[in-house]
């Protein structure tokens, strides 16, 4: 049972992390675009 937790507890800070990611390159995308793309979000990043 403490195993199953710990394992969920790691799941969810790495997904954490990728959502932090995908939002930073998001930002970094529009930066790039200048925003020419509005508020689509790429599949993806």
């Amino acid at each position: 049972m403490k195993q199953t937790q710990q394992m969920q507890n790691k799941m969810s800070a790495v997904n954490q992390v990728i959502n932090k990611l995908q939002d930073e390159a998001q930002n970094r995308m529009n930066a790039v675009t200048g925003n020419i793309l509005g508020n689509i979000k790429v599949p993806g990043l």
